[in-house]
């Protein structure tokens, strides 16, 4: 929810020319955070349908070229990404089979909390933040 209530308290900042706004911020950073929302509702559907039309039909190139697709995504980011180690950029490629299921219930989970989000701003509900007593280690 707090993603929605900055785009709203920041909805000026979209695409503005004002010298006080930061232009990558307003022309590339908050567009693309907000068009990243849009595909957060969109993923987990056409992922479920992915699936649901492959096992029905029994075609699996679909699905096949999707996980390719995401694993080849892995792989570079895994060979690429900076300040990795050999060896946890060789445990990054090992795991991958594990890391896709669960990168796919983890956009369930961010779905399922985006649309009580939007159901929250459109109910206008607000969130109260908690206090944190800090005590220390005794």
């Amino acid at each position: 929810k707090g993603r929605f209530d900055t785009f709203l308290m920041y909805r000026s900042m979209f695409f503005s020319w004002n010298r006080r706004h930061n232009k990558p911020l307003s022309w590339f950073i908050l567009p693309y955070a907000l068009l990243s929302e849009a595909q957060l509702i969109l993923e987990p559907i056409g992922a479920t349908l992915l699936i649901t039309y492959s096992i029905i039909s029994g075609e699996y190139v679909s699905l096949t070229l999707s996980m390719l697709f995401v694993g080849i995504s892995y792989f570079i980011v895994a060979t690429f990404g900076y300040g990795l180690t050999w060896k946890e950029r060789a445990k990054l490629i090992i795991l991958w089979p594990i890391t896709w299921p669960l990168f796919y219930l983890v956009v369930w989970i961010e779905f399922h909390a985006l649309l009580r989000s939007i159901h929250m701003v459109l109910r206008g509900d607000a969130l109260e933040w908690q206090d944190w007593k800090r005590e220390g280690v005794n």
